[in-house]
């Protein structure tokens, strides 16, 4: 066993979480992921069998990011900036000779992070600001010719291409916090905006139906995070969740009979599989945070990211038979003992202002005497609309080993509890979030 080292912690490597990084081949059998276990991220190929230990296909001073198979498994698409000025070109790296084609050399504009396949291999779909606002564009495989997709009012974050690759469904921020999906029929360039006819304010997170007739997606409007059921041909709206949770990234099987989705309950981020007849289930996995969920090409199994606060992000698969689960990758060192670290627990406390109460995850030290007190760390996370998960954070566990107690308040503004917690600090960043932060201090000092 490694005892606790304070630059060890910060350097253990890890699968990306966050979304875009990793991709399952169409065929299933292998999937290429994110890894930084070279100090930073790049690119591997991995057998689901476990037959072979991943393999390194890509190196070099530059990270490579948010891998795509192509539609026939032979290629696979990825971002890659220069020395790190976030200028990403589109490259193509080919599997069978290791031959990497560079389709957007230097780059001057933004790019989100993200890349999708037209389903007849020819193009990839990206959002950038070439013409100043974030639109969505085409590039060619074959010459790198650029189409611009997309041109509504809205900045767009991503698109879904359609399995019959007639349509994209596109993300876009449109008014405030709120998203919206525009539907782009790319044989006419019609753009209509998903479920304007029910003045849907919200609406992000759209995967299509094997059939691409439906699209499922997710919105605030009902004031928690649902996921719907849109109907391409009639325009109706079926609504799967009712408000009880936070869910979000929903997935179709490859039937189109059941999906899975996310589920945000006291700081887990869990799996939930719907069956379209026999209703919903939570899936049996470890407390901690799934993501980036695909179904394997037979609808068994599911692979996917997890990460917690023991454990570092790696790739897990689960079997959708008899709900057995195991990881893929093994980021963590088989000589460190991951008992050291702790679980959080969630709770609630009063904010400074009257009237408000503020969600968070508490870690203390295991061995504490039950006349100490331990110092105390508020521990606030970014965005602002972002949470505090529970997820892998170093610098948390670092505290703790060190006999800090850390509170993570999950203050106004943050996401996973509804519409009108994300939107409370709006016009008002800087006064209540920050009471919130401040009364986090107030609770352990009174609590000790």
């Amino acid at each position: 066993m490694i005892h606790h080292n304070s630059d060890l912690i910060f350097r253990l490597p890890h699968v990306y979480n966050w979304g875009g990084g990793f991709d399952l081949s169409p065929d299933g059998r292998s999937v290429v992921f994110m890894w930084n276990i070279t100090g930073h991220w790049e690119l591997y190929l991995l057998p689901i069998d476990q037959s072979a230990p991943p393999r390194a296909l890509t190196a070099g001073p530059d990270s490579k990011l948010f891998p795509r198979f192509s539609p026939d498994g032979a290629r696979v698409a990825f971002l890659q900036d220069q020395n790190g000025d976030e200028e990403y070109d589109v490259h193509v790296l080919d599997l069978a000779t290791g031959a990497v084609i560079n389709l957007m050399p230097d780059t001057p504009e933004g790019l989100n992070e993200w890349l999708r396949w037209s389903p007849d291999g020819q193009w990839i779909y990206y959002a950038s600001n070439r013409e100043k606002d974030f639109a969505t564009y085409a590039v060619g495989v074959a010459d790198g010719s650029i189409r611009r997709l997309s041109h509504h009012a809205a900045s767009d974050i991503m698109a879904e291409p359609s399995p019959d690759g007639r349509y994209l469904a596109v993300t876009a921020q449109s008014r405030g916090q709120d998203n919206a999906i525009y539907v782009i029929d790319l044989n006419t360039g019609e753009e209509h905006q998903l479920g304007r006819e029910y003045s849907l304010a919200d609406a992000a997170s759209p995967d299509w139906s094997p059939d691409s007739r439906r699209l499922a997606f997710v919105s605030a409007d009902h004031g928690m995070s649902d996921i719907g059921l849109y109907d391409l041909d009639t325009r109706r709206i079926d609504w799967l969740t009712s408000g009880d949770h936070e869910y979000y990234a929903p997935v179709w099987s490859p039937r189109g009979h059941r999906l899975v989705y996310q589920a945000h309950r006291v700081g887990n981020i869990d799996l939930v599989h719907h069956d379209l007849v026999a209703g919903p289930i939570f899936l049996p996995l470890p407390p901690g945070l799934c993501n980036q969920t695909h179904f394997t090409p037979d609808g068994q199994r599911l692979i996917f990211s997890h990460a917690s606060a023991d454990r570092v992000p790696d790739i897990w698969q689960i079997s959708l038979i008899d709900h057995s689960a195991q990881p893929l990758t093994q980021s963590m060192p088989a000589d460190i003992d991951r008992t050291q670290w702790v679980q959080p627990r969630h709770l609630w406390y009063p904010s400074l202002d009257a009237g408000v109460s503020v969600p968070a995850l508490l870690y203390a030290p295991r061995a504490l005497p039950a006349d100490a007190r331990p110092p105390a760390i508020v521990y606030v996370h970014g965005g602002p609309t972002g949470q505090h998960e529970n997820d892998w954070y170093p610098a948390v566990q670092d505290f703790v080993q060190r006999g800090y107690v850390v509170i993570c308040p999950n203050y106004r503004g943050s996401t996973g509890y509804g519409k009108a917690f994300r939107e409370a600090n709006r016009f008002d960043l800087g006064r209540g979030d920050t009471n919130d932060c401040a009364a986090a201090a107030d609770f352990l000092a009174r609590e000790g």
